[in-house]
């Protein structure tokens, strides 16, 4: 008689609980199919918060009346917890008799005990320590970032604790010690070791001696991971019949609850201290406000004035004072005082409930000018609240940061422009004498240090608003005569009419319009009083009916000497307004370097572009836009052009100042040398005219024109500043309608200050010493323009540094994920990374952006000078493999010496925070120290057997008796039907032909499950596909290489399992003998006596 599968069921164990000895021998106790909760129990509220790992332990038998053979028998997950947050793993150690500590000691063999360590506790270490100080003798191996030590207490392995190696700092050091009636000194390496956890008992050794006897033994480990998991994932892609390789969505399973949280940051910028300033033209604008119920933000566009925020939501004021927002009137609405972040605009809250509202603030423009930088080292003898600071060069007022570690985390506080230092602490700032006296809130972190940034007076100031309004640009893309040009459109249901006469050149109506010769064709702005309804605007004019005359003009070189230089066209009488010139030019530009003791250093380049001038109004302008840069003029009746060359070059100094850098006690040795550099450094930008055609478009009067007229909705241009602005600082309003730009130069509206996100309208755009917008489509309504907030850009050279100290956000950086990079004073990319240790070194690029190993290259040829400074001759890579400073991981605090004089505003930083939280193993159930560190493990190993699986729904509703169901699939490997709360209908109402993929239904049908209790509909038919095949070969990328093809097509989403195989199972009875008593109240296996 065949096993039916209603025969092949699981027993549970002796104990079904995660107690230490849960699990034990089988039981007659069956698991009942299709019963939630009868192996694990429900999860609780502390679990689903800390994670915790359980085994149950389960036997697979066969209960039929008869001793066939089961062939093949094997285990398999057959669909993933529905929860996303939990994973189940199958695993089998063969032992009848095993319990939970044994399942708990195979998981834990990823790590295994190898021998001695080479390393000593050195003195007392006690319960709760995340710190052991070790030492070793010189040469010895210390162990690595990452590593797993056994510490072992008198020999006793019930005292055992694997720790792991989180960072590690190695130095050398003379050892006391006494021996002989007497002191003597050993050299030997002292090792700090900071632990991921903490001691759970106290650790005893003596003091560092040449030979020592430590109660505590340190053992090393090595990995062994003894244990085999079975699970399943889905299938990314579809697999088809024939493939050899099916591909997963990953092959690994979360076996630990994840204890790391890793937080990238990427091209950080690192200038620490951000000075915000003011437009003289500042306004306060208003912004719809949604709180959400707990924990939320406010996210403003644009960094905000100190004491300008006001908030109201459901009769509830809040103003902004000294970071925080404090209730002036109403209900209060938050569980705690929201905080507020100045320069990034957010405000974070705790409210009790959801709210609607508006905030009110005065947008800033920050000042990224590079910062100078200074610290004073944490210790046991500075340690205190109070701290002060002498900076020179003096400070600018609002650039002053301070920033000290408590706890885990940097906290900061900022000069408010006034004098008076606001945030987690509190202090003042004397902007005479550079004086800064700092109130910490708590006693900064030991070992840490205290870091003070600020910026002396900038020449990027808040750009004043050039009160021009917006304009309608049309392109009209044809060369317009000196003729009439008319301009109609509709706004508010009233015609709109601007328009010029033959020969003029202004407009008259309603608002105003100007004509410009672009590059090809001209162009017609708009600035009406009131724009058009639909953004359309019909403009009729004159057109030139052929191309324009191109002539080629002969000029020799022209040197940078000279301050003009005339040229002649050979054309009669010119038509206005139709001249343009296409030069070649090319920028010779030196940069010369000096200091202090009277050494040079120059660099030479020359670029090479295109130059266009415009003649319009018998001048030559550079801008077909603008009136204001005039670089020449121009005789329209014989064609005589003189170009002004002193327009045409600029010059930029900028000052080096001193710089002192001063040793740091943090086991890392630098230098202590005061580096002084007080010299200016130039760069004449100075153009020059090669010999060459210049390419010259002209019209002549009394060429033919014909009339046109145009329907055009054109884009808006919005002229805001007359002078250069920095990108990411624009912000301005249209009507009642706020834009802002992003540090891309994009133009964003409709701002929600829920999400941070608007809608992309245009760009900004920054030539000839102007700023303006370009939106995408014009606006319905008035053109009243108003500037918020714009940063001029000086146009000078960033003030470079030498030397700099940097925070990172967070500690917890992981080792090895640290790179700073910078463009040197020649133009390359300086890459910095650090060590497992934290030392930064250098590596740089070639001419050809190749990165360059400096311990993997020979040496190259250097020049030096007495300052300390090198480089390497021109053409050849820059090599330095000295150490260029270093980072503490634990605190994120960095200290870079970049070699030479360096922009700060080009320097970024890229990192990983690698946070851990400490969860022991009463927490969870199993040491995480002992597993890898991303608690991840494999489910799919080369030689596993693999079921791929896929099971159809198909809705029966309320079935017929005698009805047939097909599920279009032939070659099940099982079907089954459930009604809709879940529990199965009774087999034997009806048959399954799984060759033809068919069920048919009982007839007489009843519909009840096989306890003969009623079901309800609607019934749901699942029909499975399965198939086994062997993996070969796993990929990282969820690729698993199969040695036996598909014979069927599965789709995505189908399952893919592990299985856990038991081989071919059959009962017998073997030893068979007959005893006429017990022996002793003993059954031994064998007849004793009679």
């Amino acid at each position: 008689m065949p096993i039916a599968s209603n025969e092949v069921v699981f027993l549970e164990s002796e104990r079904m609980s995660d107690a230490v000895d849960g699990g034990g021998e089988m039981t007659a106790r069956q698991v009942q199919s299709g019963e939630s909760g009868n192996v694990w129990p429900d999860i609780s509220r502390l679990d689903r918060t800390t994670g915790a790992v359980e085994f149950r332990k389960l036997f697979m038998a066969i209960r039929a009346a008869n001793a066939e053979a089961y062939s093949g028998a094997n285990v398999i997950i057959d669909a993933p917890p529905a929860d996303p947050r939990v994973n189940m793993f199958l695993m089998s150690l063969g032992s009848h008799y095993d319990t939970r500590q044994d399942a708990r000691n195979a998981v834990e063999s990823f790590v295994v005990k190898a021998g001695k360590s080479s390393i000593e506790l050195n003195g007392v270490h006690l319960q709760g320590q995340t710190d052991l100080q070790c030492w070793a003798p010189m040469g010895a191996e210390p162990p690595k970032l990452g590593d797993t030590l056994v510490l072992i207490a008198d020999g006793d392995e019930s005292t055992e604790q694997f720790v792991q190696v989180k960072t590690m700092t190695v130095t050398t050091k003379n050892f006391t010690y006494y021996v002989n009636n007497g002191y003597s000194t050993f050299t030997a390496q002292n090792i700090l070791i900071r632990l991921t956890s903490p001691l759970e008992r106290d650790f005893t050794a003596g003091t560092a001696a040449p030979v020592v006897n430590n109660e505590t033994k340190i053992i090393r480990t090595q990995p062994a991971n003894g244990v085999n998991y079975y699970g399943t994932r889905p299938l990314e892609v579809a697999a088809s019949s024939a493939a050899t390789s099916i591909k997963v969505d990953q092959i690994f399973q979360q076996l630990l609850p994840v204890a790391t949280i890793e937080n990238p940051f990427l091209d950080l910028p690192v200038t620490n201290g951000q000075r915000v300033q003011t437009s003289p033209n500042a306004k306060a604008v208003v912004f719809d406000v949604d709180i959400t119920a707990g924990d939320g933000a406010v996210l403003l566009p644009t960094p905000a004035a100190p004491g300008s925020i006001s908030l109201t939501i459901s009769g509830a004021t809040y103003r902004e004072e000294g970071g925080v927002l404090v209730k002036d009137s109403g209900t209060e609405r938050f569980n705690d005082a929201p905080a507020v972040d100045l320069l990034t605009g957010r405000i974070q809250y705790d409210s009790k409930g959801a709210y609607s509202g508006s905030v009110s603030y005065i947008p800033v423009t920050v000042d990224n000018t590079p910062v100078y930088t200074e610290t004073e080292d944490v210790t046991n003898l500075s340690r205190g609240i109070n701290w002060t600071f002498t900076l020179k060069p003096a400070p600018a007022p609002g650039s002053v940061a301070l920033h000290y570690r408590y706890g885990d985390d940097w906290v900061s506080v900022r000069d408010d422009g006034n004098g008076k230092l606001v945030g987690t602490g509190s202090g003042s700032v004397n902007y005479d004498t550079g004086t800064v006296l700092l109130t910490c809130e708590a006693l900064p972190e030991l070992g840490s240090m205290v870091l003070v940034s600020w910026s002396e007076i900038s020449a990027e100031t808040a750009a004043a608003f050039s009160n021009i309004n917006g304009e309608i640009y049309l392109a009209l893309g044809k060369d317009i005569d000196r003729g009439p040009v008319t301009i109609n459109w509709t706004a508010g249901g009233q015609a709109k009419t601007l328009s010029r006469n033959d020969g003029e050149y202004n407009f008259t109506g309603d608002g105003s319009a100007r004509v410009v010769l672009a590059e090809s064709g001209s162009d017609v702005y708009i600035s009406p009083d009131v724009l058009a309804d639909d953004g359309s605007y019909t403009i009729n004019y004159n057109a030139y009916a052929e191309a324009p005359t191109v002539e080629n003009i002969t000029i020799p070189q022209v040197n940078i000497d000279r301050t003009s230089f005339t040229f002649s066209s050979a054309a009669p009488t010119f038509a206005g307004d139709t001249i343009r010139f296409k030069f070649r030019i090319c920028n010779h530009i030196t940069n010369e370097y000096r200091y202090q003791n009277g050494n040079t250093r120059v660099s030479k380049n020359v670029n090479y572009d295109t130059l266009y001038l415009f003649a319009r109004n018998g001048n030559l302008y550079r801008s077909s836009y603008s009136d204001a840069d005039v670089v020449g003029t121009f005789n329209e009746s014989n064609g005589q052009a003189v170009i002004d060359l002193t327009q045409l070059q600029t010059k930029y100094t900028y000052k080096i100042h001193k710089e002192i850098n001063k040793s740091v006690a943090s086991g890392h040795k630098l230098p202590s040398t005061k580096w002084v550099v007080e010299s200016s450094l130039t760069t004449p930008n100075n153009w020059q005219f090669p010999a060459q055609h210049v390419e010259c478009k002209r019209r002549l009067t009394g060429e033919v024109v014909t009339p046109h007229s145009d329907a055009i909705a054109g884009s808006m241009t919005v002229p805001l500043y007359s002078e250069p602005t920095q990108p990411g600082t624009v912000f301005f309003k249209i009507g009642s309608e706020v834009y802002f730009e992003d540090k891309q130069g994009r133009v964003f509206n409709q701002y929600n200050t829920t999400t941070g996100a608007g809608v992309s309208v245009g760009s900004i755009v920054r030539d000839n010493g102007e700023t303006w917008a370009e939106l995408d489509a014009p606006l319905a309504g008035s053109l009243n323009v108003e500037s918020l907030a714009g940063l001029q850009d000086s146009g000078e050279p960033v003030q470079p540094q030498r030397r700099a100290y940097y925070y990172l956000p967070a500690g917890d950086i992981r080792p090895g994920s640290l790179q700073i990079k910078y463009t040197d004073p020649m133009g390359d990319l300086v890459i910095l990374k650090a060590n497992e240790d934290g030392t930064l070194f250098q590596f740089s690029r070639d001419a050809s952006g190749n990165t360059l190993d400096p311990d993997k290259l020979p040496d190259q040829p250097f020049y030096g000078d007495t300052f300390g400074r090198s480089w390497a001759r021109i053409g050849q890579p820059t090599i330095d493999s000295g150490e260029r400073g270093f980072i503490d991981f634990d605190s994120g605090q960095i200290y870079v010496d970049f070699g030479d004089w360096v922009s700060t505003t080009l320097v970024t930083v890229n990192a990983i925070q690698a946070a851990s939280v400490p969860l022991g193993d009463s927490v969870i159930g199993v040491d995480s120290v002992r597993l890898p560190s991303n608690g991840m493990v494999p489910v799919f190993k080369s030689g596993d057997v693999l079921v791929v699986h896929s099971t159809k729904e198909t809705n029966l509703d309320t079935p017929a008796a005698g009805q047939v169901f097909d599920t279009a699939t032939t070659d099940l490997a099982s079907v089954f039907i459930l009604d809709s709360s879940g529990k199965e209908l009774d087999p034997a109402q009806y048959t399954a032909d799984l060759a033809a993929g068919t069920v048919t239904m009982a007839d007489p049908l009843t519909l009840q499950d096989g306890d003969a209790q009623a079901l309800t509909a609607p019934f749901t038919l699942y029909s499975r596909i399965e198939e086994m095949t062997l993996c070969n070969d796993t990929s990282l990328d969820g690729t698993l290489n199969l040695a036996l093809p598909l014979v069927r097509d599965f789709p995505a989403g189908s399952m893919v399992s592990s299985a856990a195989l038991a081989g071919d199972v059959q009962a017998r009875v073997t030893g068979l003998f007959s005893q006429k008593t017990d022996v002793s109240g003993q059954f031994p296996s064998d007849l004793t006596a009679d």
